[in-house]
């Protein structure tokens, strides 16, 4: 359906989501694992349609093109989620149009960047209880909170799962100790 060797333009695909509509959204990556501070964005969330029921796709939509350290996408609640390491962003499209309503909104930020390796913050899913969950890997510790959350109102986790409730903008982690959860 949308494999990097017959369809170069989803290079380096880091995680995929099925919308409502039975579209296929990607976050592709140029730059995973490089990150260089200063560096141009050039993440993409894209979205494949199969329009004529061939099992292939045939529409390519760019949603966003501006992401940097992409590592994952949900779509719900009037928008788009994106990990876009070091933040959680929301990005609005409440008409449902395939064009963001405005820019991102840093939702949470202080998720660990470096090393790299597996250490980033990945996998959004929503959960059946409306919460969306995430992983967090294994080198590195995170501080996440919304941005101007102090220290002490911030959520520690390396190595586990955690999640984030839109209307209440809480979050909490929900596990602890795993291996590499990428």
């Amino acid at each position: 359906f949308a494999g990097e060797e017959r369809f170069p333009e989803i290079a380096n695909p880091i995680q995929c989501r099925w919308d409502s509509h039975g579209r296929l959204w990607v976050s592709t990556s140029q730059a995973y694992p490089h990150v260089y501070p200063g560096a141009e964005p050039r993440d993409r969330l894209v979205i494949l349609e199969d329009a004529d029921g061939d099992g292939r796709h045939d529409r390519r939509t760019v949603f966003w093109d501006q992401a940097r350290m992409l590592t994952s996408v949900e779509v719900g609640h009037g928008g788009v989620w994106a990990i876009c390491l070091p933040q959680l962003l929301f990005i609005p499209d409440a008409d449902r149009d395939d064009v963001p309503d405005g820019p991102p909104r840093v939702v949470l930020d202080g998720f660990h960047l470096g090393p790299i390796g597996h250490t980033p913050a990945n996998g959004l899913k929503w959960g059946p209880d409306g919460w969306l969950y995430a992983r967090h890997g294994i080198q590195a510790t995170s501080a996440i909170g919304p941005p101007a959350a102090g220290e002490s109102q911030r959520v520690r986790i390396t190595t586990g799962v955690w999640r984030y409730h839109p209307p209440r903008g809480r979050v909490e982690a929900v596990l602890h100790g795993m291996t590499n959860s990428w």
